[in-house]
């Protein structure tokens, strides 16, 4: 009698530890479905005396890139060959030349500049961090020009060629994985304003909003640990991530006196950030590629939500990322 309501009562003390560690840290929905592209290299304009050109390098390992580019062509549903004869003939209605076969499979082997990724988004409400489940990806060939934009040299992507969507496999223990990026970072904006694109670049406001409402308290009452800068030593305390929050705006103040004359007053106020004004995010990440499966798996290093600036005249200003969260 005694060893049956001692069982019952260590079952009832596991099941409440059970219940209670699930509390601590449960996954919510952030985002059925998002679809974005993330640069993997990074363009720069080299001058020289005779011309401006374009320079890359690559922002993920190249070594295990083109070792996972060489088993995603090699498993395409489209044959080599194939896609060689098709984006040639894209290239000449686009540019209005012939491309020798050369010129188009070295854009094929080297031109891929960008994935695209559609994902499911999740958050766990203890630590904040995002958790990316990547649906479906394909890689994207882009081809750049050098342009003035505001008396500087910039470059401007002028076209670009998607290689097809690939889908993850079944799981198999004896695929080989390769890490891609230890750390990828990328500001991407979460609201899409162009008709028809409903899923590029956009978070549905009824997950979001709170989402960016949890997080802000969270930070502002110091329940999770709020830094600077990714790689910040330490991090914010009460004070300082209230005055993070925080940004002043001029606002004019109209009165009348007791004659009828009207003043402007210029007065300077300080207002909190609110969930509203968060319209992009910035994620440091981990991206590991099954060789096998052709699934991507990611690992969110870091994350910050974002601000957008932007000067009276509504031109770009920079980005203001209000805090970093991180993994432990």
């Amino acid at each position: 009698m005694r060893d049956n309501k001692f069982f019952k009562k260590l079952i009832l003390l596991l099941s409440l530890a059970i219940i209670s560690l699930n509390s601590l840290g449960q996954d919510k929905l952030l985002s059925m479905k998002i679809i974005y592209s993330v640069p993997i290299m990074k363009a720069e304009i080299k001058s020289s005396a005779e011309k401006d050109s374009i320079q890359y390098t690559y922002i993920v390992d190249k070594r295990f890139w083109w070792q996972t580019f060489d088993k995603i062509i090699s498993k395409s549903q489209t044959p080599y060959d194939t896609l060689v004869n098709r984006f040639s003939k894209t290239l000449k209605e686009k540019f209005n030349r012939e491309f020798s076969v050369a010129e188009t499979k070295n854009l094929i082997d080297n031109g891929v500049r960008k994935i695209e990724f559609e994902e499911r988004w999740f958050y766990d409400t203890k630590t904040m961090l995002i958790k990316s489940e990547v649906c479906a990806f394909q890689p994207i060939i882009t081809i750049d020009t050098i342009v003035l934009e505001e008396e500087e040299l910039a470059v401007k992507e002028i076209f670009s060629y998607p290689l097809g969507w690939f889908k993850p496999g079944e799981a198999s223990k004896k695929s080989e994985k390769v890490i891609i990026a230890s750390n990828i970072e990328f500001t991407m904006p979460i609201y899409n304003p162009i008709p028809y694109q409903y899923f590029f670049n956009h978070l549905e406001a009824e997950y979001s909003l709170p989402f960016l409402d949890m997080l802000l308290a969270k930070a502002e009452n110091n329940s999770i640990k709020t830094y600077e800068t990714p790689s910040s030593s330490t991090y914010f305390n009460k004070v300082e991530i209230i005055k993070r929050l925080e940004h002043q705006e001029r606002e004019v103040i109209v009165s009348e006196d007791s004659l009828g004359n009207v003043m402007e007053t210029d007065t300077i106020m300080r207002i909190k950030y609110t969930s509203e004004e968060i319209d992009f995010f910035r994620f440091g990440q981990q991206w590991i590629f099954d060789l096998e499966t052709l699934t991507f798996y990611k690992q969110i290093n870091y994350f910050a939500p974002v601000i957008k600036l932007t000067a009276s005249d509504n031109s770009f200003r920079g980005f203001y990322p209000l805090f970093y969260i991180r993994k432990d």
